[in-house]
């Protein structure tokens, strides 16, 4: 169990900006914990990597993660998946880069000298896919 040996702690990342994710994430820890029938507390954390490091040590029993921080603790067999996302009766993984309706960028080429705002660097969809398909072209991201 996590912290708090009374309850089931689960983890998720969100800023102190992010209102709207704090209420998202307790209504799911109190409704999982009317399904199971125990205390689900909520965790909020700041980074993956934070997150990562409180599943290792214990403090988190489960977590919504990314694939990156994912893989780094199936790596370590410190966690296993219990559900992913199926679109279509797919579970293939897409990222998508958006540039501006005005801009003159019209193929990954143009980004040549360009810069970007990248998220979380553990964000498969917001970091790493994005970098991995620019260097495919050629581009050092």
């Amino acid at each position: 169990m996590g912290a708090d040996s009374e309850a089931v702690a689960f983890g998720y990342v969100a800023d102190d900006a992010m209102n709207e994710r704090h209420a998202r994430a307790a209504a799911f820890a109190a409704a999982i914990s009317k399904l199971a029938g125990c205390a689900v507390s909520a965790e909020r954390v700041a980074s993956y990597a934070q997150l990562t490091e409180r599943m290792l040590r214990g403090e988190v029993d489960f977590a919504w993660l990314p694939p990156v921080p994912y893989i780094a603790l199936s790596r370590r067999n410190a966690a296993e998946p219990l559900v992913h996302l199926v679109r279509d009766g797919r579970s293939e993984f897409y990222a998508v880069l958006v540039v501006r309706r005005d801009s003159k960028i019209e193929n990954p080429r143009d980004l040549e000298g360009k810069r970007a705002a990248w998220v979380d660097p553990h964000s498969a969809s917001g970091y790493v896919l994005p970098r991995i398909g620019l260097s495919a072209v050629g581009i050092d991201p």
